[in-house]
């Protein structure tokens, strides 16, 4: 195959990849992200978000792009609608949608070595992991922010019922 042909196999099937992850996972109902399984935890290594802010999250996340509201079903996560707690807790359910989304991406990317030299697989391995753990870190990131800010309404709401 020539590298101009194999090149584009790649962008085309990165494309296809990450856009129909996106699409397949908006079409998943809400119901199924409602539990924080063990890939949502909050980690220790985290700290409670201040990781992340550490890595200038705070500068860089707003200025990448948020597709989650490019499909039909999708939910666009680029500002909080509301601060009531149905909004806080449908914004940390759609977190977990696109973390797993992200995650998602990346599994495909081992495939490329079918058809790619070992040194063309790694550069999908590793485009693959630099394109989507921002994604993932900005979904973690809000997640813990949006948990703290959601338990604190709470705790109000109970002591002011």
């Amino acid at each position: 195959m020539s590298p101009f042909l194999l090149i584009a196999v790649n962008a085309i099937l990165l494309l296809f990849i990450q856009f129909g992850t996106a699409w397949i996972l908006s079409c998943i109902s809400s119901k199924n992200f409602r539990r924080s399984s063990f890939l949502y935890k909050k980690r220790k290594w985290e700290r409670d978000g201040r990781f992340y802010e550490r890595l200038a999250i705070k500068w860089w996340k707003d200025r990448l792009p948020e597709a989650g509201g490019w499909f039909k079903k999708g939910y666009s996560k680029k500002s909080l609608r509301s601060g009531n707690e149905e909004n806080l807790d449908l914004f940390i359910l759609e977190t977990r949608r696109g973390e797993l989304a992200h995650w998602l991406q990346i599994l495909p990317s081992f495939l490329f070595f079918l058809w790619n030299s070992p040194y063309g697989g790694w550069i999908i391995v590793i485009y693959s992991f630099a394109f989507n753990l921002p994604f993932i870190a900005i979904q973690r990131y809000n997640r813990i922010r949006l948990i703290r800010a959601s338990e604190t309404k709470k705790r109000i709401h109970r002591k002011f019922s």
